[in-house]
């Protein structure tokens, strides 16, 4: 049965997917970190799934958040987004994952400019194929809002994402300058080589 026609209508219509990635009480997964000997483990365990993924660095700091980390100095989020109706995801056949994806993308920078209002450009996507799983690379330019300073403002935000189970996964990072765009890629892409049930 070809469920990527319906994939990509009930991604786009599902009013809360992108609402429960802080891992709250009502999140399907439970969220912890733990320091591990180069660097830390982001671990998302629920009742039928669970997920970790490695975080490399020479710095790490946690934040109130466990799924938000300061890694040598850049903010990276880990974040399970829910697919509409438990669909599986992870099962669909590639060219179905990839349109699913696409169709969470325009969901996602639709959120972005009309909840948050956010000034974006620049929007670039590529598929990168890691254990035979298609990840999608989309980055773009965030406009900084009248009245800040560059150095202290989100200028480009990196993600890469994955059909994992019932979820998408998103592996984000914000960058703050233009510099450590190359790194903040290097780092999301050994994240993603990183996970494991």
């Amino acid at each position: 049965m070809n469920l990527s026609g319906p994939l990509v209508f009930l991604i786009l219509s599902y009013p809360s997917i992108g609402r429960s990635q802080s891992g709250g009480a009502d999140a399907p997964y439970r969220i912890s970190y733990s320091p591990s000997k180069t660097g830390g483990v982001i671990r998302f365990t629920g009742a039928k799934h669970s997920l970790a993924v490695d975080v490399a660095g020479d710095s790490i700091r946690t934040t109130d958040q466990p799924n938000y980390l300061l890694v040598d100095n850049m903010v990276v989020q880990v974040s399970m987004v829910p697919l509409p109706n438990g669909v599986e995801g992870s099962d669909l056949a590639i060219p179905q994952q990839k349109e699913g994806l696409t169709g969470y993308v325009q969901y996602e920078m639709d959120y972005f400019h009309k909840e948050l209002h956010l000034s974006t450009s620049l929007l670039r996507q590529e598929w990168i194929s890691i254990r035979d799983r298609p990840f999608l690379l989309w980055t773009f330019h965030v406009t900084p809002p009248a009245g800040r300073k560059l150095d202290d403002t989100v200028i480009d935000q990196l993600y890469l994402s994955v059909l994992w189970h019932e979820q998408v996964v998103d592996l984000n990072c914000a960058v703050f300058d233009q510099k450590d765009r190359t790194k903040a890629r290097a780092m999301l892409l050994q994240m993603a080589e990183s996970m494991r049930p």
